[in-house]
Order: C-alpha cells, then sequence, then structure tokens
C-alpha cells in the first residue's frame, strides 16, 4: 500500500484498500470486481445505516443532445424498475420506516436512503434495481417531463435561485458549468427519451458506481450484498476492470461580467464572486478560515457589518461552490432595493479589507475553533458522514480524516487567508443583481 501521509488518504487505483480507526469508528475502502468503489464508516452505537449509491457524471457532462438527462433520470428511476412499480419502490422503504431519496449536481447524481441496519439487504437490492433495471417508459417519461418543468418554474419564482443561476452562468460562460443543473424549460422540452437513455447507459455502469455507507455496517457483508445484488442486475462485473473517472475539458477562461436582472420582486438580490478553488486544492483549508471569518455565524464580518451595525439586510453571506478543477467564490445579499449600491459596496469592501488588514490572532482562533467543532457535531449524523465519503470518491481525489482536517487548518496561517482573498480580488470579477421591475 503506498505511504499515507499526515493530511489525506489518496483514493485511486494504487491504492485500492485503506483501513483506519477515526473516533471510535473504522473507515474502510475497496475496489470491488467491475470497478466498483465501495467506502464505509462502521459507527457500531449507530442502530441504521445511510447508503449512497453515486454516479460520478453530473449536468456537467451532458453532451449536447443529452441536455438536461441527468435530472431526468434522477426522476425516473423513482418510476419504476424491472421488477417494481413506482409505489412498489416507495412501499419498499415506507414499510420498514424507512427514506428514500435523491440529488443531482453538476458533477455527480446519488440516491441515498436511511433504514435501520436489518433492512440493509432491501435497500442494497433496491437501489441497485432501480440503477441498472429503470423502467424508462414513455408515459412515464411523458409526465415526468411536466413535473421537470414545474420545478423549473418554481425556481424562477425565487429571486435567490435566479440571482445565483445568473452569477454561474455569467462566471463560466458556455461552458457546461454555466448550464443549470435541471436544464431549461427548452432543453427540457426538446430533450427525448432516446437520449436520456443513452444518457444512462454511458454512465449507469459498475465502473462509475461508487457506494458509500455509514452507521451500524460491515464492510465486507455490504460488499458480499452488492456484488450479489450486480449480478442479479445484469451488470457484468469483470474483476480486471478499472474504476473509470471522468475527464472533461477545462472550463472557459473567466472573464468580467456585470448583470442585471429585473423581476417582480420586493427585495433586490446581489452575488459578486470570481472563480474559485479546484475540490482538491491544497488552499482549501484557508478557504475554509476565510468563509468562517466572513460569514461562520452571527459574529462573523458580513452579519456584523452589514445587518448588526446598519441594519440593510436580514440576509447575507459568503459562498463557495467547489468542482474538480474550478470552483464559484461569492458573497451574497438580500436587501431593499435603495440599499442595493450601499451593500454592494460593503460586501466588496469587507474582502478587501481581509485583503489588506488581514486577520487578528483571536478572530483566527475562533475561526479555528468553529470550523473544528463544526466538522465534529456534523460527523454526529450518518447521512453526512455518508456524503463525506461519496464526495471524497466522486472528485477523484483525497479522504481526510477530522484529525488530518483539524492539523491542515492549524498549519493556516493569517498571511495565507490575507493572500487568498487578494487572489479573489484580484481575479475577473462578476456582479449579478436581480432588481424590481419598473413599472
Amino acid at each position: 500500500m503506498p505511504e499515507i501521509n499526515d493530511f489525506e488518504l489518496p483514493l485511486n487505483a494504487d491504492c485500492p484498500r485503506i483501513s483506519i480507526k477515526e473516533n471510535g469508528t473504522l473507515i474502510e475502502r475497496s475496489i470491488l470486481p467491475g470497478g466498483i468503489r465501495l467506502i464505509t464508516q462502521q459507527v457500531p452505537a449507530s442502530p441504521s445505516v445511510v447508503l449512497g449509491f453515486w454516479i460520478p457524471a453530473g449536468s456537467r457532462d451532458e453532451g449536447e443532445e443529452h441536455l438536461g438527462s441527468t435530472h431526468y433520470l434522477e426522476h425516473l428511476l423513482f418510476k419504476g424498475s424491472a421488477t417494481r412499480s413506482a409505489k412498489e419502490i416507495s412501499r419498499s422503504f415506507d414499510a420498514v420506516g424507512g427514506e428514500l431519496n435523491a440529488a443531482t449536481a453538476k458533477e455527480s447524481t446519488h440516491y441515498y436512503c436511511r433504514v435501520l441496519s436489518r433492512d440493509l439487504p432491501m435497500a442494497v437490492e433496491v437501489l441497485t434495481e432501480m440503477l441498472a433495471r429503470p423502467a424508462l417508459a414513455q408515459a412515464d417519461f411523458d409526465l415526468e417531463r411536466a413535473v421537470i418543468l414545474d420545478e423549473l418554474a418554481m425556481s424562477q419564482d425565487d429571486p435567490q435561485d435566479v440571482c445565483y443561476e445568473e452569477f454561474l452562468s455569467q462566471l463560466y460562460g458556455d461552458s457546461p458549468l454555466g448550464r443549470p443543473v435541471g436544464g431549461t424549460a427548452s432543453t427540457v422540452a426538446a430533450t427525448p427519451l432516446e437520449a436520456v437513455k443513452s444518457h444512462h447507459q454511458r454512465w449507469y455502469q459498475p465502473q462509475h458506481l461508487v457506494v458509500a455507507a455509514a452507521g451500524d455496517i460491515s464492510h465486507a457483508y455490504l460488499a458480499e450484498l452488492i456484488m450479489t445484488a450486480a449480478a442479479k442486475n445484469g451488470w457484468e462485473l469483470d474483476s480486471g476492470k478499472d474504476a473509470e473517472i471522468p475527464s472533461r475539458p477545462a472550463p472557459l477562461p473567466a472573464v468580467r461580467a456585470d448583470k442585471q436582472l429585473n423581476k417582480k420582486v420586493e427585495q433586490a438580490q446581489i452575488i459578486i464572486g470570481t472563480r474559485s478553488l479546484p475540490a482538491n486544492s491544497p488552499q482549501r483549508d484557508t478557504l475554509s478560515l476565510l468563509l468562517t471569518i466572513l460569514s461562520g455565524g452571527m459574529s462573523a464580518r458580513l452579519f456584523q457589518e452589514i445587518r448588526e451595525k446598519r441594519g440593510l439586510a436580514y440576509s447575507t453571506y459568503a459562498f463557495d461552490s467547489s468542482y474538480t478543477d474550478s470552483g464559484a467564490f461569492g458573497l451574497y445579499a438580500g436587501c431593499a432595493p435603495k440599499n442595493l449600491q450601499k451593500v454592494t459596496d460593503l460586501l466588496h469592501r469587507e474582502l478587501e479589507k481581509l485583503a489588506e488588514s488581514g486577520v487578528e490572532e483571536r478572530e483566527l482562533k475562533e475561526a479555528l475553533g468553529q470550523l473544528s467543532g463544526g466538522v465534529l457535531l456534523g460527523m454526529d449524523d450518518n447521512r453526512a458522514r455518508m456524503a463525506r465519503l461519496g464526495r471524497a470518491e466522486v472528485t477523484g481525489g483525497r479522504l481526510r480524516t477530522i484529525d488530518q482536517m483539524n492539523a491542515a487548518l492549524r498549519r493556516v496561517t493569517a498571511a495565507d487567508i490575507c493572500s487568498l482573498a487578494a487572489q479573489f480580488l484580484d481575479a475577473p470579477q462578476v456582479k449579478v443583481t436581480v432588481s424590481p421591475t419598473v413599472s
């Protein structure tokens, strides 16, 4: 096994098996025949298991002929499989008090459930059949098109969603990362069922599958269940096949943009930001602290400066979205239209102050404490544990234990945070506002 350093566990074919203890739990990872990647966290005191089946392909991985297919599939896989109707799939989990859901992102899609450990065989069997042998019937497709169009219309009624989607569109231009995850009304209406089936055939294969689980689980037992269910549902499990990581063209270079949208709203929305760091960038620990200092809580800079001192906005925060080769950093606020320019200036000024004046020792210490405590509190939930494992795999990079994360955070200096803030300020800036329609 390759050497594991103090700050990460490599997740790749050169290190297919990992077994490490973390705060009374056991994290194990292996690559099964067919290239299925399995990663688990055994939590002895837990009575339940959260199980996730991840496909490392999202809206970014759609071809022009498949736009919206990823989100279509997320809906259609619940509509029935080779031997189960939609109602039977739902009943399987309802009958044992379980939960079943899914989510689509720009670089992944995952289907997850929460069940008691005794019901794990059922969960593995149903999820495997859903992914491997979905019905994908024309009648279901036509029905879900209407549902998805309604979902997109609902997003258009949310000015914060509109502002964020336009921000990404301006930040990434014609690159796939600039497209909405669910597609647009026109692409959803134009995408045929055959395109969705083609997308399914391309990505929903063993060599792409990541299975992540956390709770009362034995890694070896889950591996047996997966192999049995995969073989039963027709997946070819070639023992010589490696896990396949998607290769994606780099996004187009960023350019400065200033976009104003007008909608029938009472409150104005503003996002200003720029390109950020890839998911596995060594600077992401610095970024975590930068975000915490700006908006980690009610004592953070944006909240104090814009809401507490001036009462100019109810909600304001900094955010970051990370991808395998890029990211999106932004500052957001929602405010009265008359205060839009003042709030915009304050958002920009807070980032400037961080770059120019740096961080006090007390502020850095408090941010470290908040992040360390937040990680531990977050890991008190099996859903969060599963998501952490799954994301580490689908980004094709690294998994770090809590101790390793904290050690890396402690290495960050105030100068590092100052430098990253300056880096963001020097990059091409994108500003998007949503303002009330002028009558």
